[in-house]
């Protein structure tokens, strides 16, 4: 699960205040990309939704395939709701005993 910001005072500093100011423009079967640890891993968006913040049971989706989920508010600026966007990992392939980050790893 990644979440990040969808705006914010255009004057503040900071590096990542507009992470995903245009997740909403993603959809079902687009392609996004996460590095980690010097790999890129690639996902096909499965399914995009916009929840309440309270709706946290929204975000187990009870996969064992390996998927990213991307979170952010929605509409950009405030904070009604939150958009969802889940993705399944296409490449590496992740039937490889290789493509995954290992089990010990913190930021698992």
């Amino acid at each position: 699960m990644i979440l990040g910001h969808s705006s914010a005072d255009f004057f503040e500093p900071g590096n990542y205040k507009f992470i995903f100011v245009q997740l909403d423009r993603l959809s079902s079967g687009d392609l996004f990309y996460l590095d980690y640890q010097g790999k890129r891993y690639t996902y096909r968006v499965r399914e995009t939704k916009i929840i309440a913040p309270t709706q946290v049971d929204q975000l187990t989706i009870g996969d064992a395939k390996p998927y990213a989920t991307l979170i952010t508010c929605d509409p950009s600026g405030t904070a009604h709701n939150r958009l969802i966007v889940i993705g399944d990992q296409i490449a590496p392939d992740p039937s490889s005993a290789d493509s995954r980050p290992s089990p010990q790893d913190p930021a698992c």
